[in-house]
C-alpha cells in the first residue's frame, strides 16, 4: 500500500506506543519554556519572578500524574491506543489520546498557543520511519531497556548501534 493521511491515522497502536514513549521517556524534562521579558512580578503564591528568568513546566509532573494515568511510571505500550479503543466501543466522550492532538495531560509537543507548529508533520514522519522496518523485517527486541543518560537537561539512551534484524 501507499502512505496516506488516512493510512497513518489507522496506525493506532504505533501512535499509542510513540505517545507512551514520549511521555515515559521524554528527551527533555521541561515544556513551555519561556524567558520573562516583562518587569519583575510576583505569582499568586508569592513567588517572585525576576525579569529575564527562564520558566517552564516540569513534564514529569504531568506525564506521571496518577489522577490521569493508571500506573504512570510503568511503560505500557498500549495505554493510549487501548483507551481510544475503549472509548470508541462505549461511544462515550473521551480525552483525545492521538499524539497529533495536543493536550494538557501530555506535553511532547507543548500545548495551546505555543504548541509546536510542526507536530502533525513530525508525528506522521516518525510513524513512517518506524512502520516501514516493522513491516519489512523481523526485529529482535533488547533483553532489557538500556539506562537513560543525562546530557544537560536532556535524558537519552546510548545504545550499541547493532541490533538483530
Amino acid at each position: 500500500g501507499e502512505w496516506s493521511k488516512a493510512a497513518l491515522a489507522e496506525l493506532r497502536c504505533l501512535d499509542g506506543a510513540i505517545h507512551e514513549s514520549a511521555c515515559v521517556s521524554a528527551i527533555g524534562s521541561n515544556a513551555l519554556t519561556r524567558c520573562i521579558k516583562v518587569d519583575d512580578f510576583t505569582l499568586p503564591n508569592e513567588l517572585a519572578v525576576p525579569k529575564s528568568s527562564i520558566i517552564g513546566v516540569l513534564m514529569d509532573g504531568i506525564h506521571f500524574d496518577k489522577e490521569h494515568y493508571d500506573r504512570p511510571t510503568v511503560y505500557d505500550t498500549l495505554r493510549f491506543s487501548r483507551s481510544r479503543e475503549e472509548a470508541l466501543a462505549s461511544e462515550k466522550p473521551r480525552m483525545n489520546t492521538d499524539l497529533v492532538t495536543t493536550s494538557v495531560h501530555g506535553l511532547p509537543f507543548s500545548h495551546g498557543l505555543h504548541a509546536c507548529p510542526g507536530h502533525f508533520f513530525a508525528v506522521n514522519n516518525v510513524k513512517m520511519i518506524l512502520a516501514q522496518p516493522l513491516l519489512d523485517y523481523e526485529i529482535q527486541p533488547f533483553a532489557a531497556r538500556p539506562p537513560n543518560v543525562a546530557i544537560g537537561d536532556m535524558s537519552v539512551i546510548l545504545i550499541d548501534p547493532t541490533m538483530m534484524i
